[in-house]
């Protein structure tokens, strides 16, 4: 089910419920794509939620016990981080499809610096949460082909993309 939000200060928004498996609220995205993109975020969320409320995968921790996450300016605790993580997987994969489907050189471009980007978030905090977890949990959860270090991939592109990148990753560290 998918239930309408209102725009809070011109900015999108989306939320998956892990009460009601499946059930999104979201604004009205501005096209076709940024709504396909949010939908293919939103659903691992609630599949990732699934899976936790079956097993568990990430122990408690206290509620000081904060980390940084790529994607967000507020820190996050372990399991969120973990849902972040699994959810932004699909982000990098929706722009690496993406690139192959448009033929805009703009578009493509975009497609790739977004793919870029979000692989390394993901690939940095895949890191950071096999040093917490011991490898085990994000090994199942990242599929082969994800478990890659965004620079081995952007140096099998080139270098223009990385140039392309380089500057806005820079910042973002943990």
């Amino acid at each position: 089910a998918i239930t309408p939000l209102g725009e809070v200060e011109g900015a999108s928004r989306s939320i998956t419920s892990r009460h009601a498996f499946g059930t999104v609220a979201l604004s009205l995205p501005e096209d076709d794509v940024a709504m396909a993109l949010t939908l293919s975020h939103e659903v691992q969320h609630a599949k990732l939620a699934a899976l936790m409320d079956l097993l568990p995968l990430v122990t408690a921790t206290p509620p000081e016990r904060l980390y940084y996450a790529p994607w967000r300016s507020d820190p996050r605790p372990l399991a969120s981080l973990l849902h972040g993580m699994y959810a932004h997987l699909e982000v990098a994969r929706f722009w690496r499809r993406h690139r192959e489907v448009t033929r805009e050189p703009a578009v493509v471009h975009h497609a790739n610096v977004e793919y870029a980007r979000w692989w390394k978030a993901c690939s940095q905090v895949a890191e950071f949460l096999d040093q917490q977890l011991g490898g085990v949990l994000v090994d199942r959860l990242v599929d082969g082909d994800h478990h890659v270090h965004v620079e081995q991939r952007l140096h099998q592109r080139g270098a223009a993309l990385g140039h392309a990148v380089g500057e806005f990753l820079d910042g973002d560290r943990f």
